[in-house]
């Protein structure tokens, strides 16, 4: 983001929630390499192991004091993993939460915005309408003033024109 006051945008989230899966992901990937790099070097261990335990119970009890270990810290793996998972799970539902609530705050100032100018459009209407409407009012004026000379220029016709009665 190029401006840290900009405003997260829908977009701006989505990258942040693929740099979190990717990167959890690439964690994972070590941990599971890790474990099998592990595993391996157990069970090569346990195979050699197996085929001298013939009558050696002494190795079998270090063996097992070995396994308990690595069992114990599987599950403290396994009981961290959780933990990352649930603070992952809870990062994205803030996340989202905040995503809805600057949608809804984005339609909030639409709607004010929109209602905003159809009231500029209404008085703008409003004052262009008393305009039209004194112009009108001028115009019958004139019709009517203009029919009153016509009908006087009339009636001078008709005098100048016809002879007086006798």
């Amino acid at each position: 983001m190029d401006n840290p006051n900009a405003p997260l945008t829908q977009a701006h989230l989505h990258e942040a929630l693929s740099k979190w899966a990717s990167h959890f992901d690439g964690r994972f990937a070590q941990m599971e390499s890790r474990f099998d790099g592990r595993f391996a070097g157990i069970d090569s261990c346990l195979t050699g192991i197996d085929s001298r335990l013939t009558g050696i119970d002494a190795h079998l009890t270090g063996i097992d004091a070995h396994l308990t270990g690595i069992d114990s810290r599987l599950a403290e793996m396994d009981a961290r993993l959780t933990e990352v998972d649930s603070r992952h799970n809870e990062r994205h539902d803030m996340l989202r939460a905040e995503m809805h609530h600057m949608h809804d705050d984005l339609i909030e100032r639409i709607n004010d915005k929109e209602t905003k100018l159809l009231q500029a459009f209404y008085s703008y209407t409003e004052s262009n309408q008393k305009r039209l409407a004194g112009v009108e009012t001028e115009g019958a004026s004139l019709k009517s003033r203009l029919s009153s000379l016509e009908d006087r220029v009339i009636e001078l016709e008709k005098r100048l024109n016809m002879p007086p009665a006798t």
